[in-house]
């Protein structure tokens, strides 16, 4: 039954989508469409004849189906996905807190502000020295 439903509105919208188009943008030299009603009679009631051919290059309702489930699986894996990351729910205090628990005080200390202008310019050099690599053997 749901198989035959969904034909059936498949083909409604595959045929009425020209008509549609045609009928939304009404131009200046057409006349309004007469209202069909239960008293209207039969013999003014369009024919299938005159129905618009519908277009051949309609996407089949197989291809619909594969990339509506393919949508399904790929939104299916985005929600597993997000399902497993590990929202942290510490406050940033406590979080600061773990961080500074884990830096070595000694390596982040400042430089002694006791230390001249001239210790500092030597300490300066003594690094550079370390720093600079031997000559290249040849």
């Amino acid at each position: 039954m749901t198989r035959m439903v969904l034909l059936l509105t498949a083909a409604l919208t595959c045929c009425a989508g020209p008509v549609l188009a045609q009928t939304a943008a009404p131009s200046t030299d057409a006349q309004p469409a007469p209202l069909l009603t239960p008293d209207t009679p039969v013999a003014s009631m369009p024919r299938w004849s005159e129905f618009p051919v519908p277009p051949d290059h309609t996407t089949p309702l197989s291809e619909f189906a594969a990339r509506v489930r393919s949508l399904n699986q790929m939104g299916a894996q985005l929600a597993h996905d997000e399902a497993q990351i590990h929202w942290p729910t510490i406050t940033p205090e406590a979080l600061h807190a773990q961080i500074l628990a884990r830096i070595d005080p000694a390596k982040m200390a400042p430089i002694d502000p006791m230390l001249s202008q001239k210790d500092i310019e030597a300490f300066a050099a003594k690094q550079r020295a370390r720093a600079t690599p031997p000559p290249v053997v040849q």
